[in-house]
């Protein structure tokens, strides 16, 4: 258990320092599969989907990111 919080912990810092440069939804979601390995499959990236949305809403509530809207697309920057 001890080991899933610790890499669960691990992506969301990688995935705040990702994002001070500001990314949308979709670069977000890429970049965190390829940060943890997945496969290009359609199961997969919605997993990776569901997974990240709940990331950045942790990083959201605990003050490490911003959400904006830009061109129509979910736009995440680190705060």
């Amino acid at each position: 258990m001890a080991h899933h919080i610790e890499r669960m912990d691990d992506v969301a810092d990688w995935l705040a320092g990702y994002l001070r440069g500001g990314h949308t939804t979709e670069q977000a979601v890429a970049a965190v599969s390829a940060y943890v390995g997945l496969q290009e499959s359609p199961a997969q990236y919605w997993l990776a989907v569901t997974t990240v949305k709940g990331y950045r809403s942790d990083l959201l509530r605990l003050g490490r990111v911003a959400f904006s809207v830009r061109e129509h697309a979910g736009y995440w920057t680190a705060v």
